[in-house]
């Protein structure tokens, strides 16, 4: 129908199942934890790392993505925990940050 607008919550983007090497980091600390992808979308990440992590922690982030025929290509990002898993130590679901269009403009420059 013309004109309404849908309620509810937003579906959730499409995950694939991964098992790439991570790094994973808070910004402010300079240590890095090691670990593996355990899914990927669009809008962040879910990873198992050495470690435990706060909800809402932002976090410094490194994917290795694998390519045929040649090295992996490493990725970065920023995000933030959104959700941790009691039953799987050092499982957290990252949220990726996205960039202001001031950020963004400034990191092309």
């Amino acid at each position: 129908m013309a004109g309404t607008q849908m309620t509810g919550p937003s579906p959730r983007a499409q995950r694939y199942g991964v098992n790439w090497a991570v790094r994973v980091r808070t910004p402010s600390h300079g240590e890095w934890s090691t670990g593996m992808s355990v899914n990927l979308s669009v809008s962040g990440v879910l990873v198992e790392v050495g470690r435990e992590w706060r909800i809402g922690e932002v976090l410094e982030l490194e994917l290795e993505f694998p390519c045929t025929g040649a090295a992996p290509q490493t990725v970065g990002a920023i995000g933030h925990v959104t959700r941790t898993d009691g039953k799987v130590f050092g499982r957290a679901a990252i949220q990726f940050a996205v960039p202001t269009a001031v950020q963004a403009s400034r990191a092309s420059a």
